[in-house]
């Protein structure tokens, strides 16, 4: 959906994607009935997408305070999913 649409400003994202939260710069977007926490970084004037972060909400706020690293699977699955080296990641 995001591929398809041009965004101009954080509220017209709200108003396609019900389930997100500002929280300062970040963009994060519930999964799975918040289950799941995608973070981002926007920058809508170039309408580029960054992954800060993806995991359970136990798991990212570990891997935002540096208390954890991502492991191996989540990486190569980062990678994957993202049609991109693994190694972005890291």
């Amino acid at each position: 959906m995001i591929e398809k649409n041009r965004f101009g400003a954080w509220a017209e994202l709200k108003r396609a994607f019900n389930t997100i939260d500002k929280v300062g710069e970040l963009t994060v977007f519930d999964i799975g009935g918040n289950k799941y926490w995608l973070i981002t970084y926007i920058r809508f004037e170039k309408q580029i997408v960054y992954l800060r972060e993806i995991g359970s909400q136990g798991v990212v706020p570990e891997i935002l305070a540096d208390k954890q690293n991502l492991n191996f699977s989540q990486v190569r699955a980062l990678g994957k999913r993202f049609g991109s080296s693994p190694a972005i990641f890291l």
